[in-house]
């Protein structure tokens, strides 16, 4: 990881390992202050944002963009107690977006959204009704659709 953030045009590292210790350590061993840890797991994002991290590449953010952005905000903040209030809201999503196979929960939700098609090509395959229905049951209740 040093010799890769070494490289003038790498800024930063996408981490969708679930190992929360990766900002700490990897960061020991980078010199430079300005190189970015994202997290690219949804539900270790505030866990990851406190062990290091700067962020997250997220999916649910297509779904739940404002709540996603606040709950990073509080993290760089260092209100860390918000931040998991935040994330303990948004965990059905997060759960309820990868019951089945990405990208067809996040397509399915962001058509109720009225942002696309829930149509897949392969080698993704629709949603069950079930996973449909929790996702849309979630979304109603963040209060995302009506």
């Amino acid at each position: 990881m040093a010799r890769i953030a070494s490289l003038h045009h790498v800024i930063g590292v996408k981490d969708a390992t679930c190992d929360l210790s990766r900002p700490i350590r990897e960061s020991l061993l980078i010199a430079s202050d300005d190189f970015v840890f994202l997290s690219g797991e949804d539900p270790t994002a505030v866990a990851y944002n406190a062990h290091g991290g700067q962020g997250c590449i997220s999916v649910t953010a297509n779904v739940a963009p404002a709540l996603c952005a606040e709950m990073q905000t509080a993290c760089a903040t260092g209100d860390f107690k918000t931040a998991l209030s935040l994330q303990q809201r948004l965990m059905p999503l997060h759960r309820a977006l990868f019951r089945e196979p990405s990208p067809a929960g996040v397509k399915y939700a962001c058509s109720l959204l009225g942002l696309c098609q829930d149509t897949c090509r392969l080698p993704i395959v629709p949603l069950t009704a079930k996973t449909k229905t929790e996702i849309k049951q979630v979304m109603t209740d963040l209060q995302l659709i009506p």
